[in-house]
């Protein structure tokens, strides 16, 4: 297994670093609405043993570290795709005009 990439909080230039690595993330405010847990990603408590727990299962697991990490990608590049938020952006603006 490669490493993996553990967020506390979402951070402005995320995007890129879900693809290929399988992501462990903290159950708080907005992230579970981007990591679905056990099918994009893990989301734990966001304390030591849980997020070491994570790992160890990601480690021990390598089958679904893979998985989690493909789905998590897919999900990006449909999610958080450049035309996607160009049309949403422009969505915003007609529904403005």
């Amino acid at each position: 297994m490669r490493d993996c990439f553990y967020i506390s909080r979402v951070p402005k230039d995320s995007a890129p670093r879900f693809c290929c690595v399988p992501v462990i993330a903290s159950n708080v405010g907005g992230i579970p609405e981007i990591v679905e847990h056990e099918r994009t990603g893990l989301l734990t408590e966001n304390i030591p043993q849980a997020i070491a727990d994570a790992m160890r299962r990601l480690k021990d697991d390598p089958a679904l570290a893979r998985s989690l990490a493909a789905r998590a990608r897919a999900a990006v590049e449909q999610k958080f795709s450049v035309d996607r938020m160009i049309a949403g952006t422009i969505g915003v603006y007609e529904a403005l005009a």
